[in-house]
């Protein structure tokens, strides 16, 4: 567990904060089984390396932990010219906005198994976004979710590329069954601009 809970005064109380950053070139954020609780404070999980990987709840050759995220703001991004940010079980709850980036070019965020995020404000941004096969992303907010990028790799019900029964979807309210339509990965907000 990672928390950064405030004490009960003064009121209003200040945010906690808890930041997980790596800079190593081929650097992996690995987080499995993890309750990460930052009360009206942020998430800001971060890998700078040219080839670094966020793994939040994805394991190889076992079974996966679910983690639970939850914060006022979330962000998670893997910004080297080839970073992955790959997510397995995970639920994500925050109050004001939820941000998971890869956003070069050969940049990748991947939903790796079933997903639920819960925020007023989530913005997904990479060089491809993909859904695995039989893999859905629920939308748990009555605000569509906006997808910034150049390769949509999901169902086409949701504006992806994928045409293929099994493709992986989104699911909720609003938009394309939880998800606006896909926008250019140039058009995202910055990762630390207010929503």
């Amino acid at each position: 567990q990672l928390l950064a809970i405030p004490a009960a005064a003064p009121t209003p109380r200040p945010g906690g904060k808890v930041t997980i950053l790596a800079t190593g070139a081929n650097s992996d954020v690995n987080l499995t089984g993890a309750k990460v609780q930052a009360d009206c404070g942020t998430i800001d999980i971060r890998n700078n390396g040219d080839a670094g990987h966020v793994n939040i709840a994805v394991v190889v050759g076992a079974a996966a932990v679910p983690s639970t995220l939850s914060a006022d703001v979330i962000k998670a991004g893997a910004f080297g010219p080839n970073g992955q940010l790959n997510i397995g079980t995970t639920n994500m709850s925050a109050d004001t906005l939820i941000r998971l980036y890869a956003t070069s070019s050969n940049g990748s965020l991947n939903f790796l198994a079933n997903t639920t995020l819960s925020s007023p404000n989530i913005a997904l941004a990479a060089g491809t976004v993909s859904i695995a096969n039989n893999v859905i992303v629920t939308i748990a907010s009555s605000n569509p979710a906006n997808v910034y990028t150049t390769n949509p790799n999901y169902s086409t019900t949701n504006g992806g590329n994928n045409g293929a029964a099994s493709a992986g979807r989104f699911s909720g309210p609003g938009g394309l069954n939880g998800v606006n339509a896909p926008q250019p990965l140039a058009s995202a907000p910055l990762f630390d601009s207010a929503p």
